[in-house]
């Protein structure tokens, strides 16, 4: 193999090395650009599951405040509760998969 061969070579890899950084750069790019809208999701799921535990606890005193009132009432804000642990848990299955 003579020198221009080997220069032909090294020339070759070089470029095959170039485009795979280019690659890697645009995956690079393609992959932040994701984590981003990741945070922004995570970030409004972490402020949902602090509205609905704020919710939750306002039905809870309520209850409590209630339990001498009527049974209808507190059937209704048991519903409330009920339905809050259900937003939190769809909020923290949803958080899992993601």
């Amino acid at each position: 193999m003579n020198l221009n061969e080997k220069i032909e070579k090294i020339d070759l890899k070089l470029r095959q090395l170039v485009l795979h950084l280019e690659k890697l750069k645009e995956e690079n790019k393609s992959l932040k650009a994701q984590n981003k809208q990741l945070e922004k999701q995570v970030e409004n799921a972490v402020h949902l599951i602090a509205d609905t535990e704020e919710k939750l606890e306002d039905a809870t005193v309520l209850l409590e405040k209630k339990q001498s009132e009527s049974p209808s009432e507190i059937k209704d804000l048991r519903k409330k509760i009920d339905s809050s642990i259900e937003e939190i848990e769809e909020i923290m299955n949803w958080l899992k998969s993601e």
